[in-house]
């Protein structure tokens, strides 16, 4: 994405970080991705529970597991069409 391009960060606030954070173009299928999972379980107190359920069945594992389930996790998500969002 070239410069001045619209993004999700910090607010351009500056801060030390442990990481490397990145940028997500607003939009982009991470972006779409991210904000749909992140309303469907802000609305489904199920999913929140399923989704945290993973996080700590994976506390302290290889990181490649815990995001390999989420993944399916989010794609099961992203695969529900807006207005859709059923129980399995």
């Amino acid at each position: 994405m070239g410069r001045g391009g619209r993004t999700r960060a910090g607010g351009g606030q500056q801060r030390r970080w442990s990481a490397d954070p990145r940028a997500t173009p607003i939009d982009s299928e991470h972006d779409v991705r991210f904000t749909r999972t992140r309303r469907l379980i802000a609305a489904d107190p199920s999913l929140l529970a399923e989704y945290n359920a993973i996080k700590i069945a994976h506390y302290g594992a290889a990181t490649e597991r815990y995001e390999a389930h989420k993944s399916v996790f989010f794609d099961r998500l992203v695969g529900r069409s807006p207005g859709t969002e059923q129980a399995d």
